[in-house]
This record gives structure tokens, C-alpha cells and sequence, in this order.
């Protein structure tokens, strides 16, 4: 028992362990019917490296019928490469040119499907092995039904023998982010009724522990200079913030924010049970995720990328999560504090118990929020590569984890831009209770996709389409544009902040409608008929699989992307192991490949500690397989005993112990296999030695001549680029939300959605690089979390205006107030393209922008005198044209939070 609770602690699931015992049972079976009863060497090893190819390299999630698809994928790139590689094995430059094409082809492949990054090792080892070996074409059936055999064993095994149980690696933890936020968004509505702003210090600091700041809203004369910064994030925006945010300054434009009364407010339905197990790993998270991305950094979770290149599968030692800190939700801050006191609650007075309860509710959901947007994007960077697939179901998912980090940060941001804070719109609060309901509907289906009922979920969606609509035409009433207003700045935020809950409720029914669209798009994809499947017919024919993976690959075509270096590297590495083979002629130059294949890593320092631990754990295998070749002598029938002990060990050391470990035991495995049958050679043991080493060689002198610092010297370009693409997309969007219609909003969302990608691979490598990060993972976690910010704020403002244009109602682009909010968006954008001069030059980034209440008075102005109807009364675009101001607001608030994560991780660059 001792023995098994060690094996569970160091191979979680048992995963290597049930890949390893399936593959101790397929494989010496297949090797004996092959060489003892077909009396075909050939045969025999191509079905023994095929089993442990299709059984012990791969390892398929998701449904059973899934990994089948994806084991006879592999099953047929097999045949296919195998052909390929018997047939220009002669002469070398043919193989050689062959190898670096097939290589880059395979390793490149990865970029569209994490199926075919996990296959990567397996699928090379099916060209090298042939292309090493050359062999006549009249050994090429031979080669192919070997194969086949392996094939024809694999799928069964998988099936039958300790198959993995099911398991979604972001379908929970969306899951529960979803119900956590519904949970947030009805405490944050019962609490309007009872929600108002009060001085610095007077509330937040029992509850939140986080302290007190100044408000946002002017309290100085108005005759004081306009330039001052705004105030920290209140205290319920802190609890959840990202690493790294700072106090906020304020914009050229106001905008609108959440936060009010709701008198008379019904109460709102209780607690989800979900959360009663969250609030010790929220108030975690949110205290001081620095110290959790330090703690991570300590644990060396870079190892987590060998899983998908070494061809050992050493995959649990060196394959935990990438980090424990992931990019939280960037708070917002031009926030006053935020009383959980009633109305009639005196400031410094203690609120009466009933109302303490419902604030401390209110707390706990947002740390319980925090916790639950945390522990999605650990899943989701818990691997090397991008979770994803080429299916409708795996793309809508991960679609999921950056709306779902959106909504969150949403949630974080409570600013108000007066004192006191405007009056409850009970069309705002209503958006919030239906949305709540839309992503409780989207939990249940995502803990059953493949039977759960979208119809309710659509229902509620509907719902809250209309609400939003509605909410809409009643702001319209709302703005008070017939009054009049004073000139000084209390009057002209005060104008504007009429709209700050409807903003807010807009802008999270907008996340909301993106989640719901995307879990019911993963719902009917997944209960698609078999014939639809079979077909490869999308629920969602505008993001078709060819579409999607064509995508994904231009993408990373570009100079700047890590996926290529790393492809580029591992095919020229490949390339030069094959000319030395073959110029060297040693005898089994199969094993040189598999030396540059085990060791080559994304930087030369990975490559060399590789390099080193892959020679010591072959020449101590090597030591043992000499050794127990001694005691078996002549008795060679004890070779197939040992066999299958041997593949077990090989295929959980890597896992459990090390991947030295693994390396020591595969060689074992290689002494014994290719001894079966013959007098027991001690120089296969050094024959090993020497190749391994020859294909450690040439991994290490590729590593140093391409692109030695790996992913630390790219992430930075890679977040440079994708500031760049996304303050592009943010202005764009815009322009022709305003009545430009030549910004072509759609085609630089394309450009920053690319961008976001190849920054996605870059930190993922960046994480899985070993030894000590030269940027603070905390800093780098908030940077790329404020990508996805900034793009769906750009994602958001082309949704608020296509009905609107559609309908005629977007405006001619000529009032002061179009002028106003688009030259606020060409500001902030602005400023994100010098961040990402500073990002890629590694110098400080720019200071956060002030805002200029004259502007604001021109934007009021023009709103009471250009947008209005026949009556006095302000039209749709007019609440439009405020909420888009807003938007880039939003951006605008980012700012602080990252100029100082920008400043952390400046040693990074």
C-alpha cells in the first residue's frame, strides 16, 4: 500500500501508470507473434516501437469515441510516414532535405490542435525510425504491417484496458467560474438598494482588510487643476485584482461605471452551494497572487513541456502545471470606496447585522469570483500548448476561458464617478439577475454537454438580449438633456454618471451573451448525429475546422512567433542527426535521433541541463542493461520475462521519478529487446551510450544557433505585438462605430485575435522554460491579461453599434461628441502602442492618462444640443455615443495596473 500512495502522489491519475501497463502487455506480445511466429525481424520491430509509439506517447482526453478518432489518426499518419521514410531513406541529402520538411510539418501541425502537439513526438518517431534504417522497397510491406499489427492492438487496448476516466480540463472549472460570477452578479444587484459611496476610511477595511481610498469624483474646488490622478481601486475591486494593479488616472472622456441604489430592491436568491467550498482559496488568490507566482517560479513548473517532446513520455516529473499564478482579472480603478451600509447608514457607524450579512455575502462572492477565474486560467495554462482541438466543441470551450476572465475582471471593477452615487436604474439591475440566470443555464450544460438541454439557456439568453434592449431605449429617458448644467466638473460627471449602472449592466450583458452563444455552440456541436460528425459539419458553419486551423497557422507565420522557432529548430535539429548518421555510419543511428528528439528544448540552457540528464540516465541504463545481460548469460528465454518489467519501468519513471529516470530505464528496455533471441552483446550498452550522446550533440549546437534565449527574449515582442494589434483593433473599432466607415474594424480584430495567439504560445513557453524567471511571472500574468481586456472592450463596441447601424442610427460622425469620444480612443490607443515600444525595448512605460474635464463639458454640451430629438429628449445614439466612451474608459482605467506590471517585468527584456 506504501508503494501504491507513492505512486499516486508522484503520477496524479495514474496516468503514465495506466499508459505503462498497457504497453508492458502489447508490446512484448506483439514482438514475440512477430519475430517467433512470423519469423519477421522487420515486423517484429516496427510493431514493437509502434505499440509504444500509439501507447506510451500519447495519451487522448475527452470522450472514448474521440481518442479512437484520434488513435486511428495516428494509426494512418503512421502508414503514411513510414512509406515516406522507407522511400527516401536513399540517398542522404534526399533524406536529409525530406526529414527537415517532415519535421517542420509535424512540429508546426501543433499550432492548430493540442491532439496533434501531444502526437508530435509519436508521429516523428514513425519517419525516423524508417528514414534511419534505410532498408529495399521489398521491405516496405513488411515495415506497414508491422504497423498495422500495432495499430490494430492499440485501439482496443485503449479502450479496454484501464482506459483514463473522462475528464474536461476546462469544462469544470468554466463551470464553476460561471456560477460563481451569477452568484457575484445577484449580491452586487441586492446590494444597490444599499450601496453608497463614503470617505476614506470609513468602510471596506473591516470586511475587505484591504483598506480605504480617496474617490474618484472631484472633491476639491472646481477651480483646482483637472490633472489630478484618480484614486485607487475600492476595496471590493482589490479583492480580486490582478497582480500587479495599481492606483488608476483618469481619462479625457468620463465614463460610466456600476454601482448605485436600488430602493426597494427584492431580495435576491440564495447562495449557490458550488460556493460554500471556495472562500479559503478565494481570499488566497486575492491577498497576494505575487507570493503564488513566486512560490511557482521556486517549483520549476516549467518541466511541464517535456510530456509532449521527449520520447520516454516523461510526463509527470517533468510536466507540472506550468504556474500557479495565473493572469487573474485586471481590476479597474477610478473608484470611490464603496459602503456595504445602508442608505441611512451613518459613515463610521457599524450597519445594523442584517445588512453587515448581506455586505459580507457580497465579499465573499467576489473573493469566491476571484478564486473561481483563477482556478480556470491555471487549467488552461497547466499545459504547454493551447488546449484546444480543431473540433466545434473544443474551440467554443476555450473560447470560454478569456470571456470568462473578462466577466470577472468586469465583476473586480467597481468605480463611481460621483458622490453620492447615482440613483438605481431598475433596468440595470434587472440585466444583472437575468444575466445571472444565463450563466447558472450555462453551467448546468457545461457539466453536460452531451445531454444536457440548451433550450433553457436560450431562453434566458433571449431574455436578456431583450432586457438589454429595453434597458437601452429607457436610458434614452434617463439622460437629462433638456436640463440644464453647470459648467464646473461635479455637474458636467454628474450629467454622465446618470448612465454608470446601465453602462455597467450593458458591458456585463455583452460577456454574458458571449458566454452563452459559446456554450450552447459547444452544446450542439457535441450532440451533433454521428453522420453530422463523421462529415465534420459544424453547428457554427462561419468557424468551420479548415477555417479555424488555416487561421491558427498563418498566425504564427511571422518571424516573432515561438511556435515556429521551436518547429524551425526541432526540424533543422532532425536534418543535421540524420547527415551524421549517415556520414558516421554507426550502427543504429535510429538511436541519434532519438537523442536530438529527447533533449532539444525551446532554449539553450533547457537543451544542455537536457542534454545532460538524458547521457548520465543512458550510461546508468546502459551500466544496468550491461549488468543484468551478466546474470542472465546463456539463459536468454529469461530476456522475455524481463521484457515486460522493463517497458512498465520505462514507461512510469519519467513520471514518477525523473526523466533521467526514464532515460535510464528505456535504455534497459532497448538492451533487452534487441538481445531477445541473440547471445547476450555488452556493446549494445556502449553502442547506446555513444549515439545518445552523438544526438545530444547535435541538439545543443542547434540550440545555440537558433534562437538560444527561447521564449524569454520573445514574449516581450510577442506582448508588443499584441498591445500594438489590439490598440489598433480598439481604435478601429471606434472610428466605425462612429460613422468612419473605412476602419476596417474586422479585419484588425483578425489581426489582434492573431496577435493574442502567438502571445498565448509565447507565455506558455515562457512558463515551461526552466530555471529562474528573469520577469516576475505575477507582472507577466497581468500583461497578458490585459490583451484579452483591451480586445474584447474593442470586441464590445462593435456589438453595441451593428444593430445600430443596420438600423440607420449610427450617426454622421460630425458632432462634438462623436470628436470627443474618438479622440479619447486615439489617446488611449496611443498610449497601449508606447507600452509596447517600452515592452520591446524594455525601458519604463509611459505614465497613465489624466483626464481633461474640458472635454467633457464639450462632449455634455454637444450631447443636449446635437443629439436630441424634436423634444428635447436625448436619442439612442446619444446613449450610445456614452457608452462608447465609456468602452475606451474602460481601456483607459486599465492603464495604472499595467504600467507597473510593465515595470516589473522589465527585467525580462
Amino acid at each position: 500500500m506504501c508503494g501504491v500512495g507513492w505512486l499516486r502522489a508522484h503520477d496524479p491519475d495514474l496516468a503514465a501508470t495506466r499508459r505503462a501497463a498497457r504497453t508492458a502487455l502489447v508490446m512484448p506480445a506483439l514482438f514475440a507473434l512477430c519475430g517467433q511466429v512470423f519469423r519477421s525481424p522487420t515486423m517484429a520491430s516496427f510493431a514493437a516501437f509502434g505499440s509504444f509509439s500509439m501507447l506510451l506517447l500519447v495519451d487522448f482526453t475527452g470522450p472514448m469515441v474521440e481518442r479512437l478518432r484520434a488513435q486511428a489518426g495516428l494509426a494512418a499518419a503512421w502508414l503514411v510516414l513510414i512509406s515516406v521514410g522507407t522511400l527516401v531513406a536513399r540517398p542522404l541529402w534526399l533524406a536529409v532535405a525530406v526529414t527537415v520538411l517532415v519535421g517542420f510539418a509535424v512540429l508546426f501541425s501543433g499550432v492548430v490542435s493540442s491532439v496533434l502537439a501531444g502526437s508530435a513526438t509519436a508521429l516523428l518517431l514513425g519517419f525516423v525510425l524508417p528514414v534511419a534504417t534505410p532498408a529495399p522497397l521489398s521491405e516496405l510491406p513488411a515495415r506497414l504491417a508491422g504497423a498495422g499489427l500495432a495499430a490494430a492492438a492499440a485501439l482496443p487496448a485503449v479502450c479496454l484496458l484501464w482506459p483514463r476516466p473522462v475528464a474536461d480540463p476546462l469544462g469544470t472549472p468554466a463551470a464553476r467560474a460561471c456560477r460563481t460570477a451569477a452568484e457575484d452578479l445577484r449580491a452586487d444587484a441586492s446590494g444597490l438598494a444599499g450601496r453608497v459611496p463614503v470617505p476614506p476610511g470609513a468602510a471596506g477595511t473591516d470586511l475587505g482588510g484591504s483598506g480605504s481610498a480617496a474617490p474618484d469624483a472631484p472633491t476639491s474646488p472646481p477651480d483646482e487643476p483637472a490633472s489630478t490622478p484618480d484614486a485607487p481601486a475600492s476595496p471590493r475591486a482589490s479583492a480580486a485584482s490582478a497582480p500587479g494593479a495599481s492606483a488608476s488616472t483618469a481619462s479625457d472622456v468620463p465614463t460610466s461605471a456600476s454601482g448605485a441604489s436600488a430602493p426597494g430592491a427584492p431580495a435576491s436568491p440564495a447562495p449557490d452551494p458550488a460556493l460554500e467550498h471556495a472562500p479559503a482559496q478565494g481570499l488566497d488568490l486575492a491577498s497576494d497572487s505575487a507570493q503564488a507566482s513566486d512560490s511557482a517560479q521556486a517549483s520549476d513548473s516549467a518541466q511541464a513541456s517535456d510530456s509532449a517532446q521527449a520520447p520516454t513520455s516523461d510526463s509527470a516529473s517533468d510536466s507540472a502545471p506550468a504556474s500557479d499564478s495565473p493572469p487573474a482579472p485586471i481590476s479597474t480603478s477610478d473608484s470611490a470606496p464603496v459602503s456595504d451600509s445602508a442608505p441611512d447608514s451613518t459613515p463610521g457607524q457599524a450597519p445594523p447585522p442584517a445588512q453587515a450579512a448581506d455586505a459580507a455575502r457580497r465579499l465573499f462572492a467576489a473573493e469566491c469570483t476571484a478564486g473561481a477565474s483563477a482556478e480556470l486560467r491555471a487549467a488552461f495554462d497547466a499545459t504547454p500548448y493551447r488546449p484546444t482541438g480543431l473540433s466545434a466543441t473544443s474551440r467554443a470551450v476555450v473560447r470560454l476561458v478569456d470571456e470568462l476572465t473578462w466577466l470577472c475582471g468586469i465583476l473586480a471593477d467597481r468605480p463611481f464617478r460621483t458622490d453620492p452615487a447615482p440613483a438605481c436604474d431598475p433596468a440595470a439591475r434587472t440585466v444583472r439577475l437575468l444575466a445571472a440566470d444565463v450563466l447558472d443555464h450555462a453551467a448546468d450544460l457545461l457539466t453536460d454537454l452531451c445531454h444536457g438541454d440548451t433550450g433553457p439557456l436560450c431562453t434566458a439568453a433571449d431574455e436578456l438580449d431583450a432586457a438589454l434592449r429595453g434597458m437601452e431605449r429607457s436610458s434614452t429617458a434617463r439622460l437629462p438633456a433638456d436640463h440644464p448644467v453647470g459648467t464646473c466638473e461635479a455637474d458636467v460627471y454628474g450629467f454622465l454618471a446618470v448612465l454608470d449602472l446601465s453602462f455597467r449592466a450593458q458591458e456585463l450583458g455583452f460577456a454574458v451573451l458571449q458566454i452563452a452563444g459559446n456554450v450552447r455552440l459547444a452544446a450542439a456541436a457535441e450532440q451533433r448525429r454521428w453522420s453530422d460528425r463523421l462529415l465534420g459539419r459544424d453547428p457554427d458553419a462561419s468557424a468551420a475546422a479548415l477555417t479555424s486551423a488555416r487561421e491558427r497557422a498563418v498566425a504564427h507565420l511571422g518571424r516573432g512567433s515561438v511556435w515556429l522557432h521551436n518547429s524551425l529548430r526541432g526540424a533543422v535539429g532532425l536534418g543535421i542527426a540524420v547527415l551524421l548518421a549517415g556520414v558516421t555510419d554507426v550502427q543504429h543511428s535510429f538511436w541519434v535521433l532519438l537523442g536530438t528528439l529527447s533533449v532539444l528544448r525551446s532554449n539553450a540552457l533547457n537543451t544542455g541541463q537536457k542534454a545532460l540528464r538524458a547521457v548520465a540516465g543512458t550510461v546508468v541504463g546502459s551500466i544496468l542493461g550491461a549488468g543484468l545481460l551478466h546474470l542472465i548469460g546463456h539463459h536468454g528465454t529469461a530476456l522475455w520475462f524481463v521484457l515486460p518489467a522493463a517497458v512498465l519501468v520505462a514507461g512510469i519513471a519519467p513520471a514518477a521519478v525523473s526523466f533521467a529516470a526514464g532515460q535510464a530505464a528505456f535504455t534497459v528496455t532497448l538492451v533487452v529487446l534487441f538481445n531477445i533471441g541473440h547471445d547476450p552483446d555488452f556493446h549494445i550498452a556502449l553502442l547506446r551510450v555513444q549515439d545518445i550522446a552523438l544526438g545530444c550533440a547535435v541538439s545543443i549546437v542547434v540550440a545555440l544557433f537558433f534562437w538560444p534565449r527561447g521564449a524569454a527574449a520573445a514574449v516581450h515582442r510577442a506582448l508588443a505585438a499584441a498591445y500594438t494589434d489590439s490598440a489598433g483593433y480598439l481604435a478601429d473599432a471606434v472610428a466605425h462605430a462612429l460613422g468612419h466607415p473605412a476602419a476596417a474594424a474586422d479585419t484588425a480584430g483578425r489581426e489582434a485575435a492573431a496577435a493574442a495567439r502567438r502571445l498565448d504560445d509565447a507565455f506558455r513557453t515562457f512558463l515551461a522554460e526552466r530555471g529562474a524567471k528573469p520577469a516576475s511571472l505575477a507582472d507577466m500574468s497581468t500583461l497578458v491579461t490585459g490583451v484579452v481586456a483591451l480586445r474584447l472592450a474593442a470586441d464590445a463596441v462593435v456589438s453595441l453599434w451593428r444593430e445600430a447601424g443596420a438600423a440607420g442610427e449610427r450617426g454622421d460622425g460630425q458632432t462634438e461628441a462623436h470628436r470627443a469620444v474618438l479622440g479619447a480612443a486615439d489617446r488611449v490607443a496611443g498610449w497601449y502602442r508606447s507600452l509596447a515600444v517600452c515592452l520591446d525595448a524594455g525601458t519604463a512605460a509611459p505614465a497613465p492618462l489624466h483626464r481633461r474635464p474640458e472635454v467633457a463639458a464639450r462632449l455634455v454640451e454637444s450631447i443636449r444640443t446635437d443629439l436630441v430629438d424634436g423634444t428635447g429628449r436625448a436619442t439612442g445614439t446619444a446613449v450610445r455615443v456614452i457608452w462608447t466612451g465609456d468602452h475606451v474608459d474602460v481601456a483607459r482605467r486599465l492603464q495604472p495596473g499595467l504600467a507597473t506590471a510593465a515595470k516589473g517585468s522589465a527585467g525580462g527584456g
